[in-house]
């Protein structure tokens, strides 16, 4: 765990508003680091923007750790602008528990105004979809990429037509994507 990042997201330094979180990075953490990190992001105020990448394989990764992680930083409540992209090699469980762990993120965080995924399968985008109805406020823009694009906004809408964000870009598999 680079301490350095660690002690400025800690310190809150207002000057560091934004972490991106790479898949070669969470391989080499504990779950005692994921925990430390977690809570950290929970409780920064200054970090408005989050890049979220979900490992590639489970091998040499705190599984435990790691979804313990992404429910810590569902406490975070300045997070403003969230990107996640989930890999097609990754392995589905670990696809779709991260995304049922971030439900607490989005259902939570009033702050959020812009998301952009980019998920592979279908039950992520179930739970991705869960999560975003249940939200007391819709967000201004979202931006999906990946073959379940169109049936992430279904669901969203059939579970609660408020929760659809006010812009829409969506990109899948054999289409140049729209927007609404």
């Amino acid at each position: 765990l680079n301490q350095d990042l660690l002690r400025r997201i800690e310190a809150n330094d207002p000057n560091f508003d934004a972490v991106s979180i790479e898949s070669e990075f969470i391989v080499e953490l504990s779950y005692e680091q994921f925990d430390r990190f977690g809570h950290a992001l929970a409780n920064n105020t200054s970090i408005n923007m989050i890049w979220l990448f979900v490992p590639e394989t489970q091998e040499n990764v705190d599984v435990t750790g790691w979804l313990c992680f992404l429910e810590l930083i569902g406490g975070n409540r300045s997070i403003t602008h969230f990107y996640y992209e989930s890999a097609s090699a990754a392995v589905k469980s670990l696809r779709v528990n991260s995304a049922m762990f971030l439900r607490r993120f989005f259902e939570r965080n009033g702050a959020l105004e812009f998301i952009s995924l980019k998920i592979i399968d279908p039950d992520e985008a179930e739970a991705f979809a869960s999560a975003l109805a249940s939200r007391e406020t819709a967000l201004e823009s979202i931006r999906i990429d990946g073959a379940n694009s169109i049936e992430l906004l279904r669901l969203i809408f059939e579970k609660n037509p408020a929760a659809i964000p006010k812009q829409v870009r969506t990109r899948h598999i054999g289409n140049e994507g729209g927007e609404a």
